[in-house]
């Protein structure tokens, strides 16, 4: 696999895409995110810099068409996205009452949204609270674990 030819402003589609999505894949069954996040080898930011192609824009995975929904999904999509702020464009979201008071129906309403508000606590955690981060990173490694990593990722 040829990591550099999927990385930078290259003009043409990354003809790797499909090996390097299997080996970041394997990746992700096999070492938690909480060991991710810990390590000195620069693996998160290697796979940001990947430039690969939308994996899928369906509004079933990005939740963006759910009529009345506990939580804006798609402002909360919109704060991760690059040129976000995540921090203060998703604190207001996950943190809202109607959604602390009904976020066992958001699981369900949007599974991939609800993995997002477990990654925005996680890294709250692990930058004030660091006993915390376990009971958010086991919700982000089993989703990661059980789908395909691009789905989980947007």
């Amino acid at each position: 696999v040829l990591y550099g030819a999927c990385v930078g402003e290259a003009a043409e589609p990354c003809a790797e895409e499909e090996p390097l999505s299997e080996l970041a894949q394997g990746l992700f069954r096999m070492i938690s995110v909480e060991t991710l996040l810990g390590t000195r080898w620069p693996i998160l930011a290697a796979l940001d810099g990947l430039k690969l192609a939308p994996y899928a824009d369906s509004a079933e995975l990005t939740c963006r068409g759910v009529q009345n929904p506990i939580i804006d999904w798609g402002a909360l999509q919109d704060a991760f996205a690059p040129g976000g702020d995540w921090f203060v464009d998703g604190e207001r979201l996950v943190y809202d009452r109607a959604f602390q008071a009904n976020w066992l129906s958001a699981v369900d309403e949007c599974t991939y949204g609800f993995a997002m508000v477990a990654l925005w606590k996680m890294v709250i955690c692990a930058e004030t609270q660091a006993e915390c981060v376990s009971q958010y990173s086991i919700l982000v490694d089993d989703m990661l674990k059980h789908n395909d990593w691009r789905e989980v990722v947007g």
